[in-house]
């Protein structure tokens, strides 16, 4: 291949990819959108923006976390959310009653996935009695994003627990190929999650 059509499809790759983040971007915010009209408000963990796990390392195992494979969203109503300058605190002691709505975009697993969007509801949080437990919610985020495989990876209604966290949740997953519209995202998307939060 000669390296001028070799530079081509190098570009067409980049411009492929930043594309595809546009539109994911462009669907968040529609998610937010939708549920800001139902006083949902957007976690915030570290400003405006996703939370995910990523690297720029340059040993092996940490090449394919260049790339944004996968990656989440929060959101609560509830009251003990706060916002400190572009992010928000949404304490754990105390606040018993606390209920997540998960958005996780999962563009590619392996060769043989399709990219979806995981969703549902994370309650009955509790932190364990280690050195330095979660404090807020937001805290919590990196952590499931740092381990998502054994929480990810099973999104039927089931408990989580490792040394540092346990809660209950109940997942569900659409093909993100089948969401064309808002009307697509709020049928498919939306109102199960809001049914499943307004049901506990």
């Amino acid at each position: 291949m000669e390296n001028k059509d070799m530079c081509q499809q190098i570009n067409n790759a980049f411009d492929f990819m930043q594309k595809m983040y546009n539109e994911i971007s462009f669907m968040i915010k529609e998610i937010q959108g939708q549920l800001a009209e139902k006083e949902f408000y957007l976690l915030k963990p570290k400003g405006y923006g996703i939370s995910s796990r990523s690297s720029t390392g340059l040993d092996i195992d940490q090449l394919p976390l260049w790339l944004l494979r996968q990656f989440a969203v929060a959101f609560t109503k509830n009251v003990q959310n706060k916002e400190n300058k572009s992010r928000t605190e949404t304490e754990l002691q105390g606040n018993d009653n606390l209920k997540i709505l998960y958005f996780r975009i999962i563009l590619h697993r392996d060769e043989s996935s399709c990219p979806q969007l995981l969703f549902g509801l994370i309650k009955s949080i509790k932190t364990k009695q280690v050195k330095k437990p979660f404090t807020k919610f937001e805290q919590i985020m990196g952590h499931l994003e740092y381990d998502g495989g054994s929480i990810f990876s099973k999104p039927a209604k089931s408990k989580y627990e490792d040394k540092y966290i346990e809660f209950q949740y109940n997942f569900q997953k659409v093909n993100l190929l089948d969401i064309n519209s808002s009307s697509d995202l709020n049928d498919k998307v939306i109102e199960p999650s809001i049914k499943m939060y307004d049901k506990i």
